[in-house]
């Protein structure tokens, strides 16, 4: 803690001389009988520093600023082995860049004398967090605000938190919240009473990375900007670079060790990563086989992959399969089957090899030693890890990994700009599309008469308003503020370069990664295994693949349905024209041909009933889909229409229009058959052939039937039992459009 006084003495004249506030810039530190010379700081951030802990330091970061200099940053090393309790009373304000995993930063601000609000980026995270604190300092301790998990078995409500605000217990308030919660505490707390709480936001870089897959994620830092400066902080062990110009504003403040320990680093270059997993397992087995060990990797096809190689290649082995768990996130439960597993209560791992997904790359403490294994690869490029991901992998084991090893593969991919331009690119992109919207608004106000077509330009503006790194797939550059004003995603942006990093520098050979770890002042062994997929590899990942793209497939089409629902709801027709017409234009080809359906029959069935329809019968192969079209088309043509009273007279089935069900059951041969059908498509399809097998499938689409050795008996209609449509095809429908709708071509 000693500083450099006279140092700090001309930087701070400096910076006044080139009309710089002083302590807006700098980190808030104060001495001990300022302004004479001291010989300790006493405060940093707010935070009250541990005099007794003589042999830590704070080093201030200078940058050059004109003639003069300023800083915005120091460093806090810590002395070896401290806890951040050990040298604070609180948690400093600012950027706080932990470095070192389970150094205590929540536990710091859970025990500091004032109101806190803790927000965490996973309801797991949360809720264990929660369970520690209630086990050591007693019951109301904290509160946690989040969807049900564990003993919480229903949602928090607004009397549930107020309950908790106005228990008098001597206790301060404290809040563990899920990021997705925050609104409900914030609304129950008061804006008025927010200058009684300090907002932490901890594991703020988990936040910027999957913000892409939850955009409400980034609320978050709409909230915190309503705290003033001083009653807020982020933090993360592993920080990233920042582009939101709020954060940018505050203070970093970085603390490690003395002496960090190194770690010793096993790295595995390959061409065929889950083959390189499971060897790994087997040469840990081979030195002990009850030692636990965990495998992080960030995609459950590939898990799956793994587990079904582990199970072929370790064939009488007894009791592989009871020793395997999945540890992943509640929306991948189902997938995960039976391997789906938790934490145990005292934080150990209920099998001997578990898989883990980024779910549980963070703020979960494991309180067994273990070997710890991380995947990365190109094949599956979000599952790329940084040097900071790799590190809060190993910090999950508390008491210290037997060992750590890396798999990965590399690429060489053509670098088409630099990191710089990349940034500067889509920064202000970003920039220039919201003020596209922004002026749209504006011209608004002077021509209202202009209001529908906001959704058109919106559209168009949000449909460009997306960028990607190589073949990786697109995150959007904007969203919308919990002011409901469309703003830069910054969170996006900063993960797209974090993607940049990884996929042209980082992970572009196989040396770079090694370099990167030495650095850090790692060691480093080489373990390097290529080999050529076996049949078997090759059978397991063909399986799993196709139900990757199914699941992917079933995901899109849930999607569709949701986007549909909220398209019935738009009241001008053309607007809900123009944006049916962009959701074909704009998705994939599986989608696209789903919403092209759609659009031919929505103007006769319910949107929800339809959509259900189209999604059951969408995996259909051709024969089955044409069947289920055609009954459809035919069940919906009005009763007056020229085609269906000509099928259904020339049938015999009835002659009374609008009594459609009045028929008897009739006999019908397949020569009378095939010479019905005839008449009835010369008519409306003159020159069209019918062969016999299309004409059989073609009755059974109009009538319901039963058959009989020689018969086609006719029942009754709707063969596929549809629900009466709100509007029937009308009878003016040319015969060539039917053709489209029967889709014989």
């Amino acid at each position: 803690m000693k500083p450099d006084y006279d140092d700090y003495l001309r930087l701070k004249e400096n910076c006044e001389a080139n009309g710089i506030n002083f302590k807006y810039v700098t980190v808030d530190l104060q001495f001990d009988d300022y302004p004479l010379p001291p010989l300790f700081f006493t405060k940093i951030n707010g935070a009250i520093i541990n005099q007794d802990k003589t042999d830590a330091l704070i080093t201030i970061d200078v940058d050059e600023l004109i003639d003069g200099y300023y800083y915005n940053s120091c460093t806090c090393t810590l002395e070896d082995g401290d806890k951040l309790g050990d040298f604070l009373s609180c948690l400093p304000y600012g950027v706080i860049n932990k470095t070192i995993p389970g150094i205590g930063a929540t536990t710091l601000e859970l025990n500091s004398d004032r109101n806190s609000i803790i927000v965490v980026p996973t309801k797991s995270l949360a809720y264990y967090k929660y369970l520690r604190t209630e086990e050591e300092k007693g019951e109301y301790s904290c509160m946690y605000i989040g969807s049900p998990f564990g003993e919480i078995t229903s949602d928090i409500t607004q009397k549930d938190i107020k309950k908790y605000l106005e228990l008098d217990n001597g206790k301060k308030k404290k809040f563990l919240v899920v990021a997705d919660s925050l609104p409900k505490v914030l609304k129950a707390i008061g804006s008025k009473n927010f200058d009684n709480y300090f907002l932490m936001i901890d594991e703020i870089d988990t936040l910027q990375t999957d913000n892409c897959y939850r955009p409400s994620l980034e609320d978050v830092i709409d909230y915190y900007t309503l705290f003033k400066e001083e009653n807020r902080a982020v933090v993360s062990a592993t920080i990233r670079p920042f582009t939101h110009p709020e954060v940018l504003k505050d203070t970093i403040l970085t603390t490690k060790y003395k002496n960090n320990p190194p770690r010793n680093i096993q790295l595995r270059h390959t061409n065929n990563e889950d083959l390189c997993t499971i060897v790994t397992i087997f040469e840990m087995m081979d030195i002990n086989p009850f030692d636990k060990i965990v495998i992080a990797y960030n995609s459950l096809d590939g898990i799956l992959v793994c587990i079904e190689l582990f199970l072929k290649l370790s064939e009488g082995i007894n009791g592989i399969r009871d020793n395997i768990g999945i540890l992943c996130g509640e929306a991948s439960k189902e997938k995960a089957g039976d391997y789906y597993i938790e934490i145990n209560a005292d934080r150990t791992l209920p099998k001997q090899f578990v898989f883990m997904t980024c779910a549980y790359f963070v703020g979960v403490d494991i309180e067994e030693p273990y070997h710890s294994v991380a995947v990365s690869t190109f094949n599956q490029p979000f599952t790329l890890l940084s040097t900071n991901r790799l590190a809060q992998i190993v910090g999950r084991c508390r008491v210290g990994a037997l060992s750590e090893t890396v798999i990965y593969t590399t690429k060489r991919i053509e670098v088409k700009e630099k990191f710089n331009d990349f940034k500067e690119k889509i920064l202000k992109k970003a920039e220039v599309f919201t003020k596209a919207i922004q002026a749209f608004k504006d011209v608004l106000v002077q021509a209202p008469e202009l209001a529908e077509a906001e959704v058109n330009s919106n559209e168009i503006i949000n449909y460009f308003a997306y960028e990607k790194v190589n073949n990786d797939y697109p995150v959007k550059l904007l969203r919308a503020n919990i002011n409901n004003e469309i703003v830069p995603s910054y969170f996006n942006i900063d993960a797209l370069l974090e993607r940049w990093y990884l996929h042209h520098s980082l992970y572009y050979e196989r040396s770079i990664l090694e370099k990167e770890l030495k650095k850090q002042n790692h060691l480093i062994r080489r373990n390097d295994y290529y080999h050529d997929y076996l049949e078997e590899q090759k059978d397991i990942l063909a399986s799993v693949k196709k139900e990757f793209k199914q699941d992917k497939l079933d995901e899109s089409l849930l999607d569709a349905k949701t986007k549909l629902m909220e398209w019935d709801k738009i009241t001008s027709a053309q607007i809900k024209t123009d944006e049916l017409y962009h959701l074909i234009k704009s998705s994939s080809k599986q989608l696209k041909k789903f919403y092209e359906r759609f659009k031919k029959f929505y103007p006769y069935f319910e949107t929800e009933y339809l959509v259900d329809l189209l999604i059951e019968h969408h995996n259909d192969d051709e024969r089955k889909y044409k069947t289920f079209n055609n009954s459809l088309v035919f069940w919906a043509l009005d009763e007056k229409h020229p085609f269906k009273i000509l099928v259904i007279e020339k049938f015999g089935y009835k002659h009374e229009v609008g009594n459609l069900e009045a028929g008897k059951p009739l006999n019908i041969s397949t020569d009378d058959n095939l010479r019905t059908m005839k008449i009835i498509f010369d008519s409306f399809f003159q020159g069209y052939a019918i062969k016999e097998k299309v004409q059989k499938e073609l009755l059974k689409c109009f009538f319901k039937r039963s058959r009989t050795k020689k018969y086609f008996k006719v029942i009754g209609l709707n063969p596929m039992e549809f629900a009466e449509p709100k509007t029937k095809i009308h009878e003016s429908v040319q015969a060539r459009e039917l053709i489209k709708l029967f889709e014989l071509q």
